[in-house]
């Protein structure tokens, strides 16, 4: 039987991984997204959303804004991959730190039971050694 304290615990425990999962599948999305673009205009897919006109190639800023766009998808898909990882290393971090802790829960269980089973033996003695105190008293009268 766990008390509420033990119970609050893990319900924070479980609502932490919850949002960390949330944190983790939404970075997992946006990088996937950004693959499929930085991935489109490697591969010659359609690239007449990125590549500007024929007559605006010799222009060396037209070049330089569509380069420094895909460093710029690049730098992002880095960096949500950074995120993510980080994100992974703290949920393991985190799994790892609440198995700890349901063990030292499961042990302080245990350790309870006992004492209530050693606190229900403790009483029974006392009643018995009463019992016999009284059953002395009663003979010592007679």
């Amino acid at each position: 039987e766990r008390t509420m304290s033990e119970t609050d615990f893990g319900s924070v425990i479980r609502e932490s991984f919850s949002k960390l999962q949330s944190e983790v599948d939404r970075l997992g999305k946006q990088q996937q997204e950004l693959q499929e673009i930085a991935s489109e205009r490697l591969s010659g897919g359609d690239l007449s959303a990125f590549v500007p006109p024929k007559a605006a190639t010799e222009d060396t800023s037209q070049q330089t804004v569509a380069s420094s766009k895909m460093s710029d998808d690049s730098a992002k898909v880095a960096t949500l991959e950074r995120k993510l990882k980080l994100l992974q290393e703290d949920m393991s971090s985190l799994e790892q730190r609440y198995t700890e802790q349901v063990d030292v829960v499961d042990k302080l269980t245990m350790e309870k039971q006992k004492l209530a089973a050693d606190l229900h033996q403790t009483k029974m003695l006392v009643r018995n050694l009463t019992r016999q105190n009284a059953t002395l008293a009663a003979a010592a009268l007679a």
